[in-house]
């Protein structure tokens, strides 16, 4: 029995070295022979997911491929993308798929140890499930003159775009301060001394005057 044209995909996992990252392109053409539309590795201790993703399209080129999945963690976005588009742009006529996920705290435990998987833990339930302030909060200066503070500017100033792009974003709802929406573009230099400024969902900076 085959998968014939459902898109159905495999997932190679080489779970505590269990499977050998040389088997992958064997497992990737069992798949193909059988029908199957896509290929998938999930990223663990073992092989590198995009290194593995590679030497697959390279040999076996009927399949889409997939992560599915690899740790936040391990990468910056901005890297994450570029491995991405490198792998797209080899396979111009495949779809590629990313799934990312923050891992468990064992992975995590193996990678950072685990008081690193515990702190990253402790962040995510903080930041992500219950949108409280991280426990550290990076700070900024600014410069307190004798009336308010326009915040665009200083916002501009520490963390780019455009001060109309922060116009838009207090409009919206998109920058609280000590977590409330701020209502206005201008805010007392005591009451930002010291307050933490949310900008989007997770860019957090506590402002000290100087």
């Amino acid at each position: 029995m085959t998968a014939g044209l459902l898109p159905l995909g495999v997932t190679f996992a080489s779970l505590q070295g269990a499977v050998a990252a040389g088997d992958a392109v064997e497992v990737a053409r069992w798949a193909a022979d059988l029908g199957y539309r896509s290929f998938w590795t999930a990223e663990v201790t073992g092989p590198e997911a995009f290194a593995l993703l590679g030497s697959v399209a390279a040999q076996v080129p009927a399949l889409d491929l997939g992560t599915g999945v690899v740790a936040l963690q391990l990468r910056t976005p901005p890297l994450l993308a570029m491995a991405t588009a490198t792998l797209q742009a080899l396979v111009p006529d495949r779809d590629v798929l990313v799934g990312v996920g923050i891992s468990s705290p064992v992975v995590a435990g193996r990678w950072h140890g685990e008081e690193g998987a515990r702190t990253g833990e402790e962040h995510f339930t903080r930041v992500v499930r219950r949108h409280e302030v991280p426990a550290e909060v990076p700070e900024a200066t600014f410069a307190a003159g004798d009336g308010p503070v326009y915040l665009p500017a200083v916002l501009q100033a520490e963390l780019g775009r455009s001060a109309s792009h922060w116009r838009r974003q207090i409009d919206q709802g998109g920058v609280k301060l000590n977590g409330e929406p701020l209502a206005s573009y201008e805010v007392d230099a005591p009451v930002l001394d010291g307050a933490v400024v949310q900008a989007g969902k997770r860019q957090f900076i506590r402002f000290r005057s100087v």
